[in-house]
């Protein structure tokens, strides 16, 4: 079975921040406690599709992941409303494409390092070469998508979107049962 993740992630050091911003955007959706200054939100929203009214509504630094294991994967930082930067990469075994067309890297690092409470900045060159595999070997062996998601300190990301873990949600699954997980309708 492949991997299918979809998740929002707002710079913040609360859960009340994204249930914020998903009531301002008139969603519901499963939020996760605050970690690594990220506030992991999954949006009742289309998979794979950009969330307008979540991104019209955001206030802060928005982060949207999407990794699909056998296709590739994305990312796009938001200030406000305002697209910073993203960057999509898709692959197979005989080819890669990267679309970088509004990859910004001196923009996004800016905003992660004046926003991220980190000892060390976050360098250019951590995130470039991330964004530059090769070929299939060159992704199997670097894993960009969990690489990047690590480099800025994620902790929610792998198999995670909100149809599965709603689903998981109502059934009271490990990786949610006594996690703080919030459910806003």
């Amino acid at each position: 079975m492949s991997e299918f993740s979809e998740s929002y992630h707002l710079i913040g050091r609360s859960e009340q921040e994204g249930i914020d911003l998903l009531k301002r955007a008139g969603q519901g959706g499963l939020v996760f406690p605050a970690a690594n200054d990220w506030v992991t939100m999954l949006p009742d929203h289309p998979i794979y599709t950009p969330n307008a009214d979540l991104i019209r509504h955001n206030a802060g630094v928005l982060l949207h992941y999407v990794f699909a294991e056998d296709h590739g994967w994305s990312f796009a930082l938001y200030e406000r409303d305002t697209l910073v930067s993203s960057y999509e990469c898709d692959w197979n075994e005989e080819d890669i494409v990267n679309r970088d067309g509004e990859t910004n890297l001196p923009a996004l690092l800016e905003v992660l390092n004046r926003k991220l409470e980190r000892e060390q900045a976050i360098k250019e060159a951590e995130i470039a070469r991330l964004l530059a595999p090769a070929d299939f070997e060159e992704v199997s062996e670097l894993e960009p998508a969990y690489s990047f998601a690590e480099l800025l300190g994620l902790s929610n990301y792998a198999w995670l979107s909100f149809h599965y873990a709603e689903r998981d949600y109502a059934d009271q699954a490990d990786y949610i049962a006594g996690s703080g997980v919030i459910k806003v309708d």
